[in-house]
């Protein structure tokens, strides 16, 4: 009997060889993505908050209603303890906002922004780099993507 087996099992043995079984390792790696809600302010910290790109972020505590000035209320994804992308509400920012800084094709950072945050036991950083992001307009707001640094 175990002959038999053998015999009919062995042709389909090199199906199971270790060289023939494909393993994506990306399966087994855990992605930890959360959404951080902040208040943003708009401008360059080297010229007192004037120009273009991002001053400040702090974590707000769900506030709401049109913020002063040229700022936002937003949404930081964090992937794996790094912004990737921000989403910026609309219903937050007064008609100057929005139009100074989100009426063309792409959100302009003039110069770096990078800060580190901690928020309910998640330590993570952010790093806007100079440039031209590409702008995503929605209903609710504008979303840009970060490239990982």
């Amino acid at each position: 009997m175990k002959t038999l087996f053998l015999f009919l099992a062995l042709p389909f043995a090199f199906l199971f060889a270790p060289e023939n079984i494909n393993y994506d390792s990306s399966e087994s790696t855990m992605v930890k993505k959360i959404k951080v809600e902040v208040e943003i302010e708009f401008g360059r910290a080297k010229k007192n908050c004037r120009g273009f790109g991002i001053c400040g972020i702090d974590i707000s505590a769900g506030k709401k209603g049109v913020m002063k000035g040229f700022a936002s209320r937003g949404t930081l994804v964090v992937e794996n303890s790094q912004v990737i992308g921000i989403i910026f509400h609309r219903k937050s920012m007064n008609k100057k906002t929005a139009k100074k800084f989100f009426d063309s094709k792409a959100f302009v950072a003039e110069e770096s922004f990078s800060k580190k945050f901690s928020y309910k036991g998640d330590s993570f950083i952010m790093n806007l780099k100079a440039g031209e992001y590409e702008l995503e307009k929605t209903e609710t707001g504008f979303n840009i993507g970060m490239p990982p640094s």
